[in-house]
């Protein structure tokens, strides 16, 4: 098992959006357009993987040269609870330390909420609809 940063349009990064897809997009009805994903390429892929295979994985968007705006971070369904988003995080933040970046916020879905404070998010502002759900927006220094 290992965290490591893929290439945009990568094999891996296919699979994780793959991922982000099944985890995050088709429940709510929604999926991803060419244009979206093309989005993504000034972007940081981080994925923890176990034989090749994608089990979780989120994005690390550059806001600046000290703060990233982390997106998208989807667990394998049948590994969720299973510590995998945490040791994501956790070796994403220590990567993102690593190549001189301070800050970290993301719009979190309310539902997952507790899971960011364990990790040190902390709260900032009221409670927001996105992508038609009930998000905070939360952030951590590093």
């Amino acid at each position: 098992m290992s965290f490591r940063t893929v290439p945009h349009q990568s094999p891996q990064y296919k699979q994780a959006v793959a991922l982000r897809r099944e985890v995050l997009r088709l429940p709510l009805g929604l999926d991803f357009t060419k244009e979206e994903l093309d989005q993504e390429a000034d972007s940081f892929h981080c994925i923890w993987e176990e034989q090749g295979e994608v089990l979780a994985t989120l994005i690390l968007k550059p806001l600046s040269d000290t703060k990233l705006k982390m997106r998208q971070v989807a667990v394998r369904p049948q590994q969720q609870a299973s510590g995998y988003g945490s040791k994501l995080l956790q070796a994403a933040h220590q990567w993102a330390k690593a190549q001189g970046y301070d800050y970290v916020e993301a719009h979190v879905r309310q539902v997952a909420f507790s899971f960011y404070q364990k990790l040190n998010y902390q709260a900032v502002g009221d409670t927001f609809l996105e992508v038609g759900i009930p998000h905070v927006k939360m952030y951590r220094s590093l």
